[in-house]
């Protein structure tokens, strides 16, 4: 139980998140954005690597929280913000669909959990909730969609 709960703090919690940012980031890519940014963890930087355009932080609590930012002189239109929002669960989904729905999951109990976490991160992330100012991804879909 604590080997599996180190693994899933040290690599498949950041993993995970990293790929539903890169989802937001690739919608935002097919929305023209001009410049990326992916931030993995809270804290102090650890380290950053920019390639062209997009530009990835990790932070020292590299566990804890994800976002992007994804931008262009032209304001996103409201269905381009809904895009973008889904793209992160549609990761995720397609992740846990992945690793639950081929023989990977057989091969270990870890790419079980790893499958569950992202199945996770999909529902959660769907939700419309707003808490603290901070908006999950189906929120802005909602408010995107109907206003």
């Amino acid at each position: 139980m604590g080997v599996t709960f180190l693994n899933l703090i040290i690599w498949m919690a950041p993993l995970s998140l990293f790929a539903h940012e890169l989802g937001h980031v690739m919608m935002a890519r097919l929305c023209r954005a001009e410049q990326s940014e992916i931030r993995i963890g809270t804290g102090r930087e650890l380290f950053a690597l920019v390639t062209g355009r997009m530009r990835v932080q990790v932070g020292w609590i590299f566990f804890h929280g994800a976002h992007s930012v994804n931008t262009r002189k032209q304001e996103f239109n409201r269905f381009e913000k809904a895009m973008i929002s889904v793209g992160g669960p549609l990761i995720n989904s397609g992740c846990a669909a992945l690793i639950m729905l081929t023989p990977l999951h057989d091969l270990s109990r870890q790419f079980v959990i790893l499958g569950w976490f992202n199945v996770y991160l999909t529902v959660i992330n769907l939700i419309p909730f707003s808490l603290k100012g901070k908006k999950s991804d189906g929120y802005t879909v909602w408010k995107a969609l109907c206003s």
